[in-house]
């Protein structure tokens, strides 16, 4: 396995876990992380009792961008370091997206450049109290990569995204939070233990109707009105054929917590 990217499915509990494993670079992303992340993805993808992604790393920092050193290294060349770099960043961003189960971000420290791209593109998002969330490309002057641009217009707004990129503006968690684009903060020494309830609570949810929903979501984005109803409908019959519909529908008449099998 890639050391960069560490990644294993609990085949008991559905939860698929990727960390990001340079700490002493702060997760600064290289080619070997970036073919690792694809890799991880891709091996999420291919699982069968996938039920949730937890997304997280190692050391002080989420991810502090991309690894500059690579440019550095040979300016002649830095076009084609930069396809590899993102041939497989982009991969992996596309099966974050277009993958069935939801994907939490756990993050501490800083999120910036390429980091801030990937929180963006998470479904839900915990944080510490004190991690910071920056987009930097101004700073070297340089865009967005990693769907940056195109997630983060949807997660936090233009006019926000332009304050980060124009005035260099850096985002404390309670920002971020107020913003859209985090979900939850926990006190600095609680995140591996809150993220793990919040992970495991949604490996217990109804999984075809989180998945029917991710679909809605991503829709609801591009649709006019009669398509995304036309679409719901759809899904809610996806989700009656299902063994969980049964399950929650008897428990709420009985008043009683719902034990989904995700199927």
């Amino acid at each position: 396995m890639n050391q960069a990217v560490l990644y294993n499915i609990d085949d008991t509990t559905g939860i698929g876990t990727i960390t990001m494993n340079r700490p002493d670079v702060l997760n600064a992303i290289d080619v070997a992380t970036a073919n690792g992340l694809a890799d991880a993805m891709l091996a999420m993808k291919n699982s069968d009792n996938l039920k949730v992604i937890l997304l997280e790393a190692n050391g002080r920092a989420f991810v502090a961008g991309g690894d500059l050193a690579g440019f550095k290294n040979d300016y002649d060349n830095a076009k084609v370091f930069l396809d590899q770099l993102l041939d497989p960043l982009d991969i992996f961003v596309n099966l974050m997206h277009d993958i069935s189960v939801p994907v939490v971000g756990s993050v501490a420290g800083a999120a910036a450049g390429a980091g801030l791209s990937i929180v963006a593109a998470c479904d839900v998002v915990i944080s510490t109290q004190s991690a910071k969330y920056v987009l930097a490309y101004n700073q070297v002057a340089a865009v967005p990569d990693c769907g940056g641009s195109w997630n983060l217009t949807r997660k936090i707004g233009a006019k926000n995204l332009a304050a980060m990129m124009y005035l260099g503006e850096s985002w404390s968690a309670e920002q971020a939070l107020q913003n859209g684009l985090i979900t939850k903060i926990v006190a600095d020494d609680e995140l591996k233990s809150e993220t793990d309830k919040l992970v495991a609570k949604m490996a217990q949810g109804p999984s075809v109707a989180f998945a029917q929903f991710k679909a809605l979501a991503k829709s609801a984005l591009n649709n006019d009105l009669q398509s995304q109803l036309d679409a719901e409908r759809a899904a809610f019959k996806q989700c009656i054929d299902s063994n969980d519909f049964k399950i929650g529908v008897d428990a709420f008449l009985n008043r009683q917590k719902p034990q989904f099998t995700g199927k």
